[in-house]
């Protein structure tokens, strides 16, 4: 398992991330409140804890809840990961998630979110064979980041992705 990135070092973009539902367009989020943000113990998924999700999705241009966030989504999907079945019924809609902070403005976010990609798919096994390849198109997307960074990442988790799908 590899760290994720500190949050001492993310930058303030705005980034694209939206709840797994759909989210309003940024002027119109601009127009009306931001949500409320969600109950104590309240999850989303069935396991990740609600307050990530919000924080990720609604706190766009703090990046530091941001990044904390993704820590703690981290963290959420290790410990996830210990019982993999468990998962299985929300794991379209959680990896559809994933996908969009794959795709998100802040590159630390996005190779964040790469990275507990590949944790959860080496946690979840044979079961994630099926998804490997919607995986893969946001993934070939980022290769032509101008952030070399994050094209180096996705061309090294696209390298990873292709030994998996040999094995399944």
């Amino acid at each position: 398992m590899r760290p994720i990135l500190p949050a001492a070092h993310l930058h303030s973009q705005e980034g694209t991330g939206e709840r797994a539902a759909a989210v309003a367009p940024a002027a119109a989020a601009a127009a009306e409140p931001p949500p409320p943000p969600p109950p104590p113990g309240a999850l989303e998924f069935g396991w990740v804890p609600a307050e990530v999700v919000h924080a990720l999705v609604e706190e766009v241009g703090n990046f530091r809840a941001r990044a904390a966030a993704i820590e703690l989504l981290h963290a959420a999907v290790l410990e996830a990961g210990r019982e993999p079945a468990a998962l299985l019924p929300t794991l379209s809609s959680f990896l559809a998630f994933l996908l969009r902070l794959v795709g998100d403005a802040n590159f630390k976010i996005a190779i964040s979110a790469m990275i507990i990609l590949e944790d959860l798919v080496g946690a979840m096994g044979a079961d994630a064979a099926p998804y490997l390849g919607t995986l893969a198109i946001p993934l070939i997307e980022r290769l032509g980041d101008n952030v070399q960074v994050g094209a180096g990442q996705c061309g090294e988790w696209g390298r990873r992705l292709h030994g998996m799908s040999a094995g399944a």
